[in-house]
């Protein structure tokens, strides 16, 4: 064990469920108030911190995952009610027959704003009302000139047609380095991966973090069922098709490591290597939600609320009060980015359409997917409310590649942001170990 404290028993348990609950009632207050206390009391929850903790790394097959970490039940209440990734539905797919839907479009502007000026590196850019047509902004001018820069650092906004629908993305690196494909969570965007990207192309990578289904204005479809875990998978295969990639790399965090789990299943002979930041294999997170005397069937309570029908109009009142109280410790500058996307009514309907399609009774709407079999790293935090240890350490029983948990202390679920050097060293040492363009 490591000198990490595992807070285990009934009190334990007791109180981290108070808080999950505590946090509901204060969503759902503010929701049905439209006075102006409310609203300031609930935005205030988003003020600016940072956390930078150490982490504790394991190693598994043949090494044991049995060192530390443990849920806080003492972590702030905003984060217990804040909306972590969770794992999705399942069917076989295949990239087979997506590649001729899916080409890259470099020098489009700004996602989601054709035509629209690029800003500074890692800047949003500000569009009507902050809403789908401004998407997160343009990082760069590069996008304009071909999608890739001189400077390996630089971010590009490019789009990428693919399964018929355009991703907006972000981009860096060389067009010829291995590709990297990073997925963000919910309520994020690309903008999560900013900092990584940068670090990853000027390595030699070519790293691209898209919006994905549903946060994208080019890719929002209607209907419930279009947001499958299946589906969002098959999105990141025909990704790699249009890049022109038949290997890559395949990083999430949240709801991304929902849907990165699956690439790893469905496309596991394209996979060069995986990582899963927060959200544990998806069967080993549907065991734990199985028992409703879990920590994680308590933490996840959440997901009555998201999963409801209109719960974006409830999220967006009062000026995004509750939406914005999610973002707890985050940068006032990273939540004005993602609601550059969020804070219209469509995208926020549609990023919520992962949960309704793929969650019921607090429960995910899949069959199980077995073992994974590419090289693996999961990382988790330690005062992750949302996410209880218990499914972390079972993961190492559903990957028979190489695998490695890394737990992060003293950080809460919002890992990229609040820990982003920590992150940047952990992702670049598993993808050097497994790169196959030496």
């Amino acid at each position: 064990m490591s000198a990490l404290r595992i807070l285990t028993g009934k009190d334990a348990r007791r109180r981290n469920v108070r808080r999950v609950l505590a946090a509901l009632l204060v969503v759902t207050a503010a929701c049905s108030s439209d006075s102006q206390s409310s609203e300031e009391s609930t935005a205030s929850a988003a003020a600016p911190g940072s956390e930078h903790g150490g982490s504790t790394s394991t190693a598994a097959n043949p090494v044991d995952t049995s060192t530390g970490g443990h849920v806080n039940p003492d972590a702030a209440a905003d984060a217990g009610a804040r909306a972590p990734g969770d794992s999705a539905a399942r069917q076989p797919m295949s990239s087979a027959g997506m590649s001729a839907n899916a080409m890259v479009k470099p020098g489009a502007g700004a996602p989601g704003a054709a035509g629209a000026k690029a800003g500074t590196a890692g800047t949003p850019t500000t569009g009507p009302s902050g809403g789908a047509g401004s998407s997160a902004g343009a990082d760069s001018d590069a996008g304009a000139t071909g999608g890739a820069s001189a400077d390996p650092s630089a971010l590009a906004s490019i789009q990428i047609s693919a399964n018929g629908f355009v991703f907006d993305a972000r981009a860096a690196g060389p067009e010829t380095g291995e590709l990297v494909i990073l997925l963000h969570g919910f309520p994020e965007t690309s903008y999560e991966w900013r900092n990584q990207l940068g670090a990853l192309g000027k390595a030699g990578y070519r790293a691209i973090a898209p919006d994905q289904r549903g946060y994208s204005p080019g890719a929002r479809p209607e209907a419930v069922e279009d947001y499958k875990v299946q589906l969002l998978a098959s999105d990141v295969a025909a990704m790699a098709d249009a890049v022109g990639a038949s290997r890559f790399h395949v990083i999430g965090h949240d709801w991304g490591a929902s849907v990165a789990w699956m690439v790893g299943h469905f496309s596991a002979s394209r996979v060069i290597s995986l990582t899963a930041l927060s959200v544990p294999h998806p069967d080993a997170f549907a065991m734990q939600l199985a028992n409703r005397s879990s920590c994680q069937y308590s933490a996840s309570a959440y997901f009555d609320f998201f999963s409801a029908e209109n719960s974006q109009t409830q999220l967006l009142a009062n000026n995004a009060a509750v939406l914005r109280g999610l973002y707890s410790g985050i940068e006032p500058a990273s939540i004005d980015a993602y609601l550059q996307v969020l804070n219209d009514p469509n995208a926020l309907r549609s990023a919520l359409n992962w949960y309704r399609a793929n969650v019921g009774a607090r429960m995910l709407n899949q069959p199980t997917i077995g073992a994974i079999t590419v090289p693996t790293l999961m990382i988790w935090s330690d005062r992750d409310t949302a996410l209880c240890r218990e499914g972390v350490e079972a993961t190492k029983n559903f990957v028979t590649g190489p695998y490695m948990l890394e737990v992060i202390s003293g950080v809460d679920h919002w890992m990229v942001d609040r820990a982003s050097d920590r992150i940047t060293q952990l992702l670049s040492a598993h993808l050097d170990q497994y790169r196959e363009k030496k």
